[in-house]
């Protein structure tokens, strides 16, 4: 995306691009387990006018990388549970792991029973 503003402080140019790739594989492992495996890529780029003395354009990126893995048992007598976690790589904001654990029961059609325990991570944006 390319952008050109007018402002009280003068013409304003910013030029930026967005990457994102995610490659996974879906496993039956048995009736009642299944395994999920990936890995995720995401790229973000923002070139603006920086009004430094000698420098015209600043040009800024960060990129990470993601595996993850989620595990799922499925009505086992009522019970199903989902366990998830992902490493996260990050090239500005270090490596993080965040993890899902998701257990439910479903004592009929029209009643189930869930907890959610979760960690997450969200980088800033190049504008943050």
């Amino acid at each position: 995306m390319t952008r050109d503003d007018e402002t009280t402080w003068g013409k304003t140019f910013t030029d930026g691009r967005a990457y994102y790739g995610d490659l996974y594989g879906h496993y039956d492992v048995t009736g009642w387990f299944q395994a999920m495996a990936g890995v995720e890529y995401r790229k973000t780029e923002l070139t603006d006018t920086a009004n430094f003395k000698d420098v015209k354009y600043r040009t800024r990126e960060q990129h990470s990388t993601s595996p993850y893995v989620a595990l799922f048992l499925k009505n086992l007598s009522g019970f199903n549970m989902e366990l998830g976690g992902r490493y996260t790589f990050h090239s500005q904001f270090g490596n993080q792991f965040t993890y899902t654990i998701n257990p439910s029961y479903v004592f009929s059609d029209k009643f189930k029973v869930f907890a959610s325990v979760a960690s997450g991570f969200k980088a800033p944006t190049l504008t943050s």
